[in-house]
């Protein structure tokens, strides 16, 4: 999201500004099981979940405010192992135990079964392409 427009309202005040959001995920997936097409048994890594963000304000007496900052997300860096079970999917994290904001995130489906083809088989690759050109490469190990 790049020069996003804004404009806060306190009461008597306002504030115009612009702001830009920069998210970068990538996710490894090992495939360690598939059935029926679909993956049923993974481990998933999260290898970047990063966020940059820059937001300039125009403050009520005509000053500009900037606020710059990178954060890394939640599950950046972790592993965790998900199984499709009954309709429903569970995962878990490897290592140390999940934080509550982990913890919320982990209810969520790890994959959506669009991204992946319905035929699955060992040693097979793809390329996904992003919605800015940005291409990943995926492989069935």
């Amino acid at each position: 999201m790049t020069d996003a427009q804004m404009t806060f309202k306190a009461g008597p005040l306002s504030f115009t500004g612009v702001m830009t959001l920069h998210v970068q995920s990538s996710d490894d997936l090992e495939i360690l099981e598939a059935g029926d097409g679909q993956v049923r048994k993974g481990r998933l890594n999260h290898v970047l979940d990063k966020s940059a963000m820059s937001m300039r304000m125009t403050m009520p007496d005509g000053t500009v405010e900037t606020e710059n900052g990178d954060e890394n997300g939640p599950l950046h860096g972790r592993a965790e192992a998900i199984e499709h079970t009954g309709g429903r999917w569970t995962r878990t994290l490897e290592g140390a135990t999940a934080t509550p904001q982990q913890a919320r995130l982990l209810k969520d489906p790890p994959i959506d079964d669009a991204m992946y083809p319905t035929a699955l088989k060992v040693g097979e690759s793809w390329t996904q392409t992003g919605p800015d050109g940005e291409q990943a490469a995926r492989a069935v190990k």
